[in-house]
């Protein structure tokens, strides 16, 4: 019942979320769409610790403290958690690339701004694979997430 209130109350920011996440290449974005992306992107972290709080406070209920601690290392250390920091920046990218398509002669500055939201990826990517069990001693691995 809240969460239709709130939906009701807050319909125009829903709608503007839906046409972040799930619009096409070649369509129009509104400028407080871009807007609401770059917080998006600002709080992209936020999203991940919410994630993490989810995933081990209330997902899985421990019986002691040990599980605790490994319930908690298999949430930081999954694929859900780079996903859900990623995907306000994929978004960004996203209408970065649709303002560029749609007039390349006067948004050629988006393919900048496009590679900003786009180093995002492999910073992600080589935290993961540091993470994992196999990877954490490799050295280029370890060389490439520092660069």
């Amino acid at each position: 019942m809240l969460l239709f209130f709130l939906i009701r109350i807050q319909g125009g920011k829903c709608r503007s979320l839906i046409r972040i996440a799930f619009s096409r290449l070649r369509s129009e974005v509104p400028f407080s769409d871009v807007i609401l992306a770059d917080v998006l992107t600002s709080f992209a972290r936020v999203f991940g610790d919410v994630f993490l709080l989810f995933c081990c406070v209330l997902v899985s209920i421990p019986d002691n403290k040990r599980q605790t601690q490994r319930n908690c290392t298999d949430c930081s250390s999954g694929i859900l958690l780079p996903l859900v920091i990623a995907l306000p920046y994929l978004w960004r990218l996203r209408q970065c690339l649709s303002e560029y398509v749609t007039n390349p002669k006067l948004n050629r500055h988006q393919l900048y701004n496009a590679l900003k939201y786009f180093t995002i990826l492999p910073v992600l990517t080589f935290g993961y694979l540091l993470k994992q069990p196999g990877h954490s001693s490799s050295n280029f691995i370890y060389t490439m997430w520092y660069v």
